[in-house]
């Protein structure tokens, strides 16, 4: 975690995003026109400092990064995360009764570590504005990632309702100040579902796959639906060699598959035969090393049994998160001309 003034930064909201609560008229605060990114993600337009990036609109990030290449353009400054001091004891060696973490915990789904950020003097969503907001940085590949340069995160997009018609590869942000349950536009019947929104801006929601409670992950950042190979093991004893499973790559605990399960259902959201990517979970093995290397000796479980739900589900669909009234609305994505 990012501590002290490292996280101080200024949000102005436009005025029309300050509405009466007893005011049901949406009040549009940006309509971004999104590209599209890696694996058909969306890339919706920001300027960050002096320059217009495409960065991916990322529910399941945290917090927001840039690529070191912005960073050095506008000659912004590097700074390492802060890390808290080790806790000893009376005689003065470490307590080995507890996590120790001396390294910052931020990572890309790769395993890449995040360490370093920046503060961007100005971010700037239609007419939303941040000043002095910290980024993390990293370095995006400049071929695979079609233009990408940065990431919107939930630190950000929390301060809104996001409205994503990917069909259409539209993103609008609204202020959250409506009538509560108002917010469908599009269309005259719709569904809703409640979610849980986390202390660090996670979106989750109770869903059963193949009649096994699951807790999902709301991901517009990821481009598959997927679990850990730890959970498709232990929960739904997966078998790499039976009929159907296809082995995408890697060996052993390092191998990702992918196959079809029979339904996910959520409320009045369910897919049949829904494709699974089942895949290691490089961050879990890191936090669990370090735990490790801290001294810890007690028993400890990293383990995600948490469902990924990507883009290529939510791409079947027009959502509208509402972050306060932690609340999805949605309806079945109309089909593009």
């Amino acid at each position: 975690m990012i501590r002290g003034a490292a996280l101080a930064f200024v949000a102005t909201l436009p005025v029309a995003g300050m509405a009466n609560a007893a005011d049901c008229k949406l009040q549009n605060v940006a309509t971004l026109a999104a590209s599209q990114g890696p694996e058909q993600l969306l890339l919706v337009p920001a300027t960050v400092g002096r320059q217009q990036l495409k960065m991916l609109l990322d529910t399941g990030a945290e917090r927001g990064v840039i690529d070191v290449s912005v960073m050095q353009a506008q000659n912004m400054t590097p700074m390492k995360i802060a890390t808290p001091p080790p806790i000893f004891n009376v005689p003065g060696a470490p307590f080995l009764s507890m996590v120790q973490f001396t390294m910052p915990d931020y990572y890309l789904a790769d395993g890449t570590q995040l360490d370093h950020f920046a503060k961007v003097p100005l971010l700037t969503l239609g007419a939303s504005r941040f000043e002095n907001m910290p980024f993390l940085l990293a370095r995006f590949d400049e071929k695979l990632g079609q233009g990408m340069k940065g990431i919107i995160g939930s630190n950000v997009l929390r301060n809104y309702d996001v409205d994503v018609d990917p069909a259409t590869a539209t993103v609008n942000l609204f202020s959250p100040d409506h009538c509560e349950g108002k917010v469908v536009y599009w269309a005259r019947t719709f569904a809703d579902l409640p979610i849980h929104v986390r202390a660090n801006g996670a979106i989750e929601l109770e869903m059963t796959l193949d009649g096994h409670d699951v807790t999902a992950l709301l991901d517009t950042g990821a481009a598959h639906t997927t679990i850990t190979l730890e959970m498709a093991h232990r929960i739904f004893g997966f078998n790499p060699e039976a009929a159907g499973v296809e082995h995408i790559s890697g060996e052993g605990n390092d191998a990702t598959y992918r196959t079809r399960f029979v339904s996910l259902v959520a409320g009045d959201l369910a897919i049949k035969n829904p494709q699974i990517t089942i895949v290691p979970d490089p961050v879990a093995r890191k936090r669990m090393a370090r735990a490790m290397d801290s001294g810890f000796s007690g028993s400890l479980d990293f383990r995600n049994a948490r469902l990924v739900l990507g883009m290529d589900i939510l791409r079947q669909l027009h959502f509208y998160i509402a972050y306060r009234e932690q609340k999805l609305y949605f309806t079945a994505s109309a089909p593009t001309p």
